[in-house]
């Protein structure tokens, strides 16, 4: 049995079970020597409908370290349950000047993560309920803070959904700042754009999307979409064409929709990606004579097409690449191994 029950009836303004104040020691101290589950040093309960009710609480004036509820215990400090089946539902609830909640192990850890003791542990069984949960108010508030000298901070474990779950509405949903800020062991998924100001530096890079590496330049000129074939433009020093010359010594590339690489991606709005390498569709001229895979391409007079070179046609230098697909006659596309030169 308990050594102390302290029962709520609801009495305004707020009910309390058991209440204690103490300037320098504990306001209530309970000793249970039961080994079963359950046995309470002190038990608080509130049973009050509405309000603000509290099973126990805990109040220290000391400084610089006071603290309002102790519990110490060979297995489990303090214990806190709620049965409640509307508002909060809340086993723990701390409110402070500096923290709100601490909790301190004496246990060494072990194991690679630090198995053992634990400061502060907190336990949910419905299905998208929170074992801990740590709001701050103010601009600069921390939730949930944790600290250690040489192990973790603050460690999340789940066997099926997510160990450590941050969100936000307009800030970061996990925030890491130190000489390494975050450390992943396994695969990491980015469900979105991932922004990387620094340095990036990977063993291996594998790209599922575009097969081209481009870069993003003005047109000067309409009738610009995918495929078109541009060169560069003598008049406007750093942009480009649509090319309009067979054989054109100019030629820089294609325009392309979904490229694997983009560079240049902070320049002006309305530049359009050019790929430079890699393989891209582009629009393609066998009117003259037809396209087969293999074939050395070249800018054609019809503007923004390629065309194949002919046989013993001198066109160093005007090589836009090498056709990958054919076009037996007419306009279409192909798609080109490019091969700038």
């Amino acid at each position: 049995m308990p050594s102390i029950v302290g029962t709520d009836d609801d009495r305004p303004p707020r009910g309390f079970g058991v209440e204690g104040t103490s300037v320098h020691g504990a306001g209530i101290r309970g000793l249970t020597a039961s080994t079963e589950f359950g046995a309470s040093g002190v038990l608080g309960e509130a049973t009050a409908a509405s309000g603000q009710t509290v099973g126990v609480v805990g109040h220290s004036t000391e400084s610089p370290i006071g603290t309002g509820t102790v519990g110490i215990g060979n297995a489990t400090g303090g214990y806190f349950e709620t049965n409640g089946k509307t508002g909060a539902r809340v086993g723990v609830y701390g409110i402070g000047f500096d923290v709100g909640v601490s909790g301190r192990s004496k246990l060494e850890a072990q194991g690679e993560f630090g198995e053992g003791g634990i400061g502060v542990y907190g336990e949910n069984d419905l299905d998208r309920g929170i074992g801990v949960r740590g709001q701050a108010m103010g601009d600069a508030g921390v939730g949930v803070s944790g600290s250690s000298s040489h192990g973790i901070g603050v460690r999340g474990h789940s066997t099926d959904g997510s160990g450590v779950y941050g969100a936000s509405d307009r800030g970061p949903g996990i925030h890491g700042v130190g000489q390494l800020a975050g450390r992943f062991e396994g695969p990491v998924e980015a469900d979105g754009n991932l922004t990387v100001i620094g340095t990036a530096t990977v063993d291996v890079l594998e790209i599922t999307g575009g097969a081209d590496l481009a870069e993003l330049f003005a047109i000067d000129r309409g009738g610009v979409d995918v495929g078109t074939v541009v060169s560069i433009d003598p008049h406007h020093e750093g942009q480009l064409k649509v090319s309009d010359a067979e054989g054109d010594r100019g030629v820089a590339g294609v325009v392309v929709a979904d490229p694997g690489i983009v560079l240049g991606a902070d320049r002006r709005v309305g530049a359009w990606p050019i790929a430079l390498a890699g393989r891209a569709p582009c629009k393609a001229d066998a009117r003259d004579r037809p396209i087969v895979p293999g074939d050395l391409l070249t800018t054609g007079a019809l503007p923004g097409h390629a065309i194949a070179v002919a046989p013993g046609a001198q066109v160093q230098g005007a090589i836009l690449g090498k056709a990958l697909t054919g076009l037996g006659a007419g306009t279409g596309h192909v798609v080109v191994l490019l091969a700038l030169g």
